[in-house]
């Protein structure tokens, strides 16, 4: 597990880390829950990563997409900015969220799912 993800591998983790923040982000009053809500995040994600040549750049093609006026620095925990800033990991990133977008969504699904019965759960003990 890495970033809270369920996975080994570190490009996927970092990209799940990066759709994670920017859906975590993003105005709940424009980019309302739906039933074909995840289908349009996959979209935004593999258009947002086929235009990018950087993970900033990622990020703002995708920001816009989700409602995400910025991208608030508490969703990106347990990771600093600085973990995310290595070069020679980048293309690999962008690879993982372009090939393998389904893969990501489903990652930050899996986290979200997890952090909402954990939530329900302090609620109720």
């Amino acid at each position: 597990m890495i970033n809270d993800f369920a996975t080994d591998n570190q490009a996927s983790a970092t990209a799940a880390l990066l759709v994670y923040a920017a859906y975590r982000s993003r105005d709940q009053r424009r980019f309302k829950a739906s039933t074909d809500m995840w289908a349009k995040i996959e979209r935004f994600v593999k258009a947002a990563a086929k235009r990018a040549e950087s993970l900033p750049r990622f990020l703002e093609n995708l920001k816009p997409r989700l409602s995400c006026p910025n991208v608030r620095p508490s969703t990106l925990k347990p990771v600093s900015l600085a973990d995310l800033q290595a070069p020679s990991d980048t293309p690999a990133v962008l690879a993982v969220l372009y090939k393998e977008t389904a893969w990501v969504i489903l990652l930050v699904r899996d986290r979200l799912e997890r952090e909402r019965a954990a939530n329900y759960n302090k609620e109720n003990n």
